[in-house]
């Protein structure tokens, strides 16, 4: 609990001192998603350049962001749409899914919620991991994902929960979410994943 609390506070001490280039790769990444198509091209752009600010700051230029886009533009839909097809159809259960039996559909729909959070939950991690991998792999990342919740289960907690606080705030206020949020959330879990891999091993 102290490892991830002290973890958490020096990610946002971290995020502090680099504002001005997440707003900048914040708002690009909220022009490059104008297209709805490119959505997918522009988050994998900026966890590329978030990915290389975080472990190389002097290797660092906004222009990596354009650099990420095409080198994460195909294979990071390998990503992207089971993220989006995955939780549909457990919402569309949960909202949608109707039977004369009462319990039946009391099941269902506490079932999927367990699901889509189960899912939600297990992705916190899920996309930093790729970009530790040379060759991103879906499975191997979800299991790498999985490893560091075993390894560090109240750690993965406070990550998910600080990340989705943020998350629904940013989007009840509105502003947050188009200035700074996203660039924050990405930030924020590929911190806390390469503060989580040196801790598992410094304790291997």
């Amino acid at each position: 609990m102290r490892f991830g609390v002290k973890s958490i506070w020096t990610v946002i001490k971290d995020f502090y001192y680099q504002l001005t280039k997440m707003v900048v790769l914040n708002l690009l990444w909220l022009l490059c998603c104008i297209p709805i198509i490119t959505i997918p091209a522009a988050t994998g752009a900026l966890a590329y350049a978030t990915h290389v600010l975080i472990a190389d700051e002097s290797e660092y230029n906004w222009k990596l962001f354009f650099s990420g886009f095409k080198k994460t533009f195909w294979w990071i839909w390998r990503w992207f749409l089971p993220n989006l097809l995955i939780p549909l159809i457990f919402l569309t259960n949960i909202f949608l899914f109707q039977s004369e039996n009462g319990t039946l559909n009391l099941i269902v729909r506490a079932g999927n919620i367990l699901l889509l959070f189960g899912w939600s939950f297990l992705q916190t991690f899920t996309l930093p991991v790729l970009f530790e991998q040379k060759k991103p792999q879906i499975f191997m990342a979800l299991r790498n994902s999985f490893a560091v919740f075993v390894h560090l289960p109240a750690y993965f907690l406070m990550t998910f929960l600080f990340f989705w606080t943020i998350m629904l705030i940013s989007t009840i206020l509105v502003i947050p979410l188009l200035v700074v949020t996203i660039s924050f959330g990405m930030f924020f879990s590929m911190s806390m994943l390469k503060l989580a891999l040196q801790e598992m091993k410094a304790q291997t």
